[in-house]
């Protein structure tokens, strides 16, 4: 009984979920690289946009590596 939606789209990828998100869905969920690196602390990443910015819930999923 759960709805997937799956879509490809060409932008900036943090804005183009967020704008989706906008539409009414209840979570969304992202994978984390979990990477520490100096461009991810100065720009931040996608996932870490998404968590702050979205009008839902959201799931962040680190890979065990």
């Amino acid at each position: 009984g759960v709805s997937v939606n799956t879509q490809v789209v060409e932008g900036l990828p943090a804005e183009e979920i967020l704008s989706e998100a906008d539409e009414g869905y209840d979570l969304v969920v992202l994978g984390a690289s979990g990477a520490a690196d100096l461009k991810h602390q100065i720009l931040g990443s996608v996932s870490s946009k998404v968590a702050w910015h979205a009008p839902c819930s959201v799931l962040l999923v680190r890979s065990g590596e």
